[in-house]
């Protein structure tokens, strides 16, 4: 999530890239909206088998919220 946040910040928002900006950030919300609730093998967690993790479910929070601004 903080490299597309950084991604996000630093791209530079002109009239002329504004269309590219608008496809990205719907194609990371329609990600975001079809896997949330899958579990995973989570970034910290021992990695045997998929569950729910409450740092996933977090992150893609986080998502919504910057997504939405």
């Amino acid at each position: 999530m903080e490299v597309i946040y950084r991604q996000f910040v630093e791209f530079e928002t002109t009239l002329e890239n504004r269309e590219e900006l608008w496809t990205i950030i719907k194609g990371i919300t329609k990600i975001v909206e079809q896997h949330w609730q899958e579990p995973d093998k989570g970034i910290w967690e021992l990695r045997t088998e998929d569950r729910h993790f409450t740092f996933s479910k977090l992150l893609c929070w986080v998502a919504w919220i910057e997504l939405l601004k």
